[in-house]
């Protein structure tokens, strides 16, 4: 291998991470994405530990969401930055399996109990984001042989200083150096433009993820991109639709099992979670999906079907807050819906039919 740094860009996302290496091909840089060990080019946010100690990060740690959900911590993105008192964490973590208290100055920290094997444990949500990084670290290590020298993480564009901080603490702690910190949205129109040549306008960019909205207005000029506007929230994505679907299938349950109350149970309350998740995926290309999950709660089956118009129905208070960014980051930049040139739907959450039709 060369001996020339290895700078790798990561996209550090409450769902999933991914990363890309820069590659020099005679004397072109180009910019390719890396797969982990199992072939995928993203790896989820997630980490588990076993009943040993053990840390298990990505696909293996969601593998053990449904047997181990009081030690495997998601969506530790979301927690960055944020104080005692944030209504829209704390009902969103209120569901969670797994346990989140604050230390005496207001700041969240996640507690893993003790297992069979292994003492209780506590964690700051930057030290799992830097879990997650070492993830990346390995997979760039089992690609180039070497570790990364240096890198650039991206963020959503309305991160404050704290959040900002608490990203750049979790590269250290991973032990990578972070050079700089991109917008995300600016991330996703410089891919655009290499993708489709677009050099010349302007874009919003729509990002809608597992955790944050966040939209951005820039204008492009060759090689140059100048962010008019950026607006956002950093408490709505795909993880909140998923409670509002666990919330319907707990009450139809209910409904036809009154007095059962499979809240009471983290391991029904996980794998609820995990199929709700991939009904919603389902959703987003066939008009219906079914949730069966055999010996649900006290040995009693769950088996419902969503349609898309339901599940429409269901989340339409929260579909219909997409649109508010749009309209504060087009008032922000003095711009109509008309100056916008082209539109960029970037993360998960934005391929949910009504949300795309939302946008446009």
């Amino acid at each position: 291998m060369s001996t020339d740094k290895i700078v790798v860009g990561i996209d550090l996302g409450t769902t999933n991470a991914c990363v890309a290496i820069a590659m020099k091909e005679g004397t072109i840089m180009d910019y390719k994405v890396v797969q982990n060990l199992l072939g995928f080019r993203t790896t989820p946010s997630v980490v588990g530990f076993n009943e040993d100690g053990e840390i298990m990060i990505g696909q293996i740690a969601k593998n053990q969401q449904v047997t181990n959900p009081e030690r495997t911590i998601y969506g530790a993105k979301r927690l960055i930055g944020h104080k005692r008192g944030d209504e829209d964490v704390e009902k969103l973590f209120s569901a969670a399996p797994f346990k989140i208290d604050f230390t005496d100055e207001d700041d969240p920290i996640i507690k893993i109990p003790a297992a069979k094997n292994d003492k209780a444990r506590e964690y700051k949500p930057e030290q799992i984001s830097a879990q997650v990084l070492g993830e990346v670290v390995r997979i760039v290590k089992n690609k180039t042989g070497k570790e990364p020298d240096e890198c650039i993480i991206t963020v959503p564009a309305y991160f404050n200083d704290l959040q900002r901080q608490s990203t750049k603490i979790a590269a250290e702690i991973a032990g990578i150096k972070c050079n700089k910190l991109v917008n995300e949205p600016t991330a996703a129109a410089i891919a655009f433009q290499d993708a489709v040549k677009f050099d010349n306008g302007t874009v919003l960019v729509f990002d809608f993820g597992g955790g944050t909205l966040d939209v951005s207005i820039l204008n492009v000029e060759g090689n140059k991109f100048i962010v008019k506007a950026v607006a956002g929230n950093s408490s709505l994505g795909g993880e909140d639709i998923d409670v509002i679907l666990v919330d319907e299938m707990i009450t139809r349950f209910q409904r036809k099992n009154p007095g059962k109350d499979p809240r009471s149970n983290k391991r029904s309350m996980a794998i609820l979670k995990q199929k709700c998740e991939e009904a919603k995926c389902q959703l987003s290309s066939e008009r219906e999906a079914r949730i069966t999950i055999a010996a649900f709660f006290d040995g009693i089956a769950l088996n419902e079907t969503i349609t898309r118009a339901k599940f429409e129905f269901i989340c339409d208070e929260i579909i219909s807050q997409v649109t508010d960014p749009i309209e504060e980051a087009l008032k922000e930049a003095g711009l109509t819906t008309d100056d916008i040139n082209q539109i960029i739907l970037v993360g998960g959450s934005s391929r949910i039919p009504a949300v795309s039709k939302a946008v446009s």
